[in-house]
């Protein structure tokens, strides 16, 4: 998965920064009702790839992520499946600092503060399932 940011500003320009994971989601599904289910876990994250645009010297950046997660899925018709999935991590990923700036050159009066970075997502996604049985007694009337 690719995770990352992009932002502005008149004293910087434009800024893109691209992160790239190999995610793992441990999850736990509960279904309350016939085509509703719950999900709930943990998600381990390993990044195998960094591209930063705006800063010379690369950060410090945690390789290992774990964060926790929910979503929500709904079936159609035994076949087709839309679900929405949350994930915000537990690991800062970074840390940004905030200046003080004088002057139309940027120079730097002050740091003034910090703050962690932590990696959140929301994903959309529809499924399609090949072959599935799904017996009368199962199919949703609607």
């Amino acid at each position: 998965m690719k995770k990352g940011y992009k932002w502005g500003s008149s004293t910087f320009g434009k800024v893109r920064e691209n992160w790239h994971y190999l995610n793992l989601p441990i999850l736990i599904q509960y279904s309350l009702k016939a085509p509703i289910q719950f999900e709930l876990g943990i998600e381990p994250s390993y990044l195998f790839g960094f591209n930063k645009t705006f800063f010379e010297d690369p950060e410090v950046i945690e390789v290992f992520d774990l964060g926790g997660l929910f979503g929500i899925s709904y079936m159609i018709k035994g076949q087709y499946e839309i679900t929405a999935r949350y994930f915000h991590s537990f690991i800062p990923y970074g840390k940004l600092y905030f200046y003080d700036f004088v002057g139309a050159g940027g120079v730097i009066k002050e740091e003034v503060g910090l703050t962690n970075h932590y990696h959140t997502y929301l994903k959309i996604s529809v499924g399609y399932f090949f072959n599935r049985f799904v017996s009368e007694s199962q199919q949703p009337n609607f």
